[in-house]
């Protein structure tokens, strides 16, 4: 133990940014004792905050945990470039070869995170405990020790935010990309609280945004088809006993098995999600409007059959998912010409619904104009909100229609082809 805090105590050591922000953290930590001069003397208004009770035992602890809490993003910042500088400098290569293993290489980066955490709990602990017998109106030995509860949550507090901060920076390597992910998911889980908090729309909230993920899975679906013909895997397949219809069959079911598997992993997350944070919680109103992962289940089923046949036509990966954004700007110029010059007798937006990737984009519409907020502000402007947000029964159908065309299209590829 002490070998691996000798190894990252030399690194910082040696890094001037890190002296930096360490020593820039401690400072501030220290100025929360300046809060105590802070007076106003105006006239007949005095105020002088120290005297408010802000350093009151037990107060102070709750206190000055929460305010020092504030300024970890400096720590972090050197975890996360310490990280990545393991990577770009080659420094972890090098502990490796002179006879560091990598279990030991991560528990010295837990090393910094528990001796940072525990110094600077340390550190509140102190600068407390002085404000507080210096203005608190309480020194009884029984009420300075209360409630130090709130030193473990900030050391614990710390803990997890400095090991979420080690992995960013070991999964990304990139110090800058890795804090611009940490703010991103800051705001993210701040959208999602106000959101839950707010209404219980978090299937169909939920349904929306994980459907703008599944290109992911796409380019799985797609890559593995394609590499079956460049791998001459298919005809190995058929060589050992696998009729083409078997070999359809096995790629339906890793699409129904992708499908399925997303649609538990976000009816688990939104269920946690809504039990944390809805100001709903009976039954009724818990399972009411699951039709949206019904559709999301759809919707990522004729996606992938959909890919699923490009990666079979064209037998390239990277030419299928080029053909699949080429074919979702075709929809986009379709919709606007028949929007721009179709008969009157022609509605545009019944003729763009019939199109394969808009109605699988129908299935789960955007869940935004349900918000009240969203309509009081177009009530404000004059603006009128009509825009369909349930589930509908053809749009069903029509993804299920274009789902067994992509199939039966596979099917017949596969048939047709000599392998």
């Amino acid at each position: 133990m002490k070998r691996l805090f000798l190894i990252e105590f030399d690194k910082l050591r040696t890094n001037r940014s890190s002296r930096i922000l360490i020593g820039a953290y401690f400072i501030l930590l220290t100025s929360i004792a300046l809060i105590a001069a802070i007076k106003f003397d105006i006239g007949p208004i005095k105020f002088h905050l120290a005297e408010q009770g802000i350093f009151n035992f037990p107060y102070v602890w709750h206190f000055n945990a929460f305010i020092g809490a504030l300024f970890k993003i400096f720590l972090a910042v050197v975890i996360v470039s310490m990280t990545a500088n393991e990577y770009s400098n080659k420094t972890i290569k090098q502990n490796l070869i002179d006879g560091l293993s990598k279990r030991e290489f991560l528990h010295s980066k837990w090393v910094m995170i528990v001796t940072f955490s525990g110094i600077s709990t340390l550190f509140i602990f102190l600068v407390s405990l002085i404000l507080g017998l210096l203005y608190s109106n309480y020194n009884e030995i029984g009420i300075i020790f209360k409630d130090l509860e709130y030193l473990l949550a900030y050391f614990l507090k710390l803990v997890a935010f400095f090991a979420f901060c080690l992995f960013l920076g070991t999964a990304i390597k990139r110090s800058a990309f890795a804090l611009g992910f940490l703010g991103v998911w800051q705001m993210f889980e701040g959208i999602c609280y106000g959101f839950f908090k707010w209404k219980s729309y978090v299937w169909h909230f939920n349904a929306f945004i994980g459907a703008l993920f599944k290109i992911f899975l796409a380019v799985v679906i797609v890559s593995m088809t394609a590499n079956e013909y460049s791998n001459k895997t298919i005809k190995q397949n058929l060589i050992d006993g696998l009729s083409k219809r078997e070999f359809l069959h096995s790629k339906w079911v890793m699409i129904v098995t992708f499908s399925g598997i997303s649609t538990l992993f976000i009816f688990l997350v939104s269920l946690i999600l809504g039990l944390l944070y809805s100001n709903y919680n009976e039954i009724g109103i818990i399972f009411k409007d699951l039709e949206y992962l019904l559709a999301y289940f759809l919707k990522l089923v004729a996606f992938f059959a959909f890919c699923l046949f490009l990666g079979t036509a064209i037998k390239r990966s990277a030419f299928a998912l080029g053909f699949l954004g080429v074919w979702q700007m075709f929809e986009g110029i379709c919709y606007g010409f028949f929007k721009w010059k179709s008969p009157t007798w022609v509605d545009a937006e019944q003729v763009f619904r019939l199109f394969p990737l808009n109605a699988m984009s129908n299935l789960v519409p955007e869940p935004f104009t349900r918000l009240s907020a969203v309509r009081n502000l177009a009530d404000q402007v004059g603006e009128v909100m009509q825009s369909n947000t349930v589930v509908r029964f053809w749009d069903i159908v029509i993804v299920l229609v274009w789902s067994y065309i992509f199939y039966l299209l596979t099917y017949r590829l596969l048939m047709r082809r000599d392998l």
